[in-house]
């Protein structure tokens, strides 16, 4: 189901370029095959900086993006490259990841066990789960 998911929300951001509440596909390089991977993200302004959440954990992307230290967004024809920057304070990811869920708490709740109500307490206790990337566009 999350396959299908991927591919139809893939073709309506990716290639038809609609806005679906600000998310974008990322395009990062794998890590072992040197082949590019997509898939679909929400990034994040937060206190004047840009960010990635894994919503699902240490995921691919997130091992890739760690690896190549560089991903690309995109929107449709709209492309931007990006360096990333995985964020270790945990007082700033609580705060990331709360402002993340008043956002797309409701997308993400099923699978995260988290959401718009969860308290900076509840998303503490959790952190460690959640990769979180800084990212800073390449001039």
């Amino acid at each position: 189901m999350e396959r299908y998911f991927n591919i139809v929300f893939g073709f309506l951001v990716g290639k038809l370029g609609l806005n679906l509440q600000g998310a974008e596909m990322l395009t990062v390089i794998g890590r072992k095959s040197g082949q590019p991977h997509t898939f679909p993200v929400n990034p994040l302004d937060f206190e004047g900086e840009r960010y990635l959440l894994s919503a699902r954990g240490e995921g691919n992307w997130v091992r890739n993006a760690r690896a190549a230290g560089e991903i690309t967004l995109h929107r449709g024809r709209n492309r931007s490259e990006w360096l990333v920057t995985e964020v270790s304070d945990r007082d700033l990811k609580v705060h990331i990841m709360h402002a993340y869920l008043q956002r797309w708490g409701w997308q993400v709740q099923s699978f995260m066990k988290l959401g718009k109500g969860s308290s900076l307490a509840e998303i503490e206790e959790r952190i460690d789960e959640f990769p979180i990337m800084a990212i800073q566009e390449k001039s």
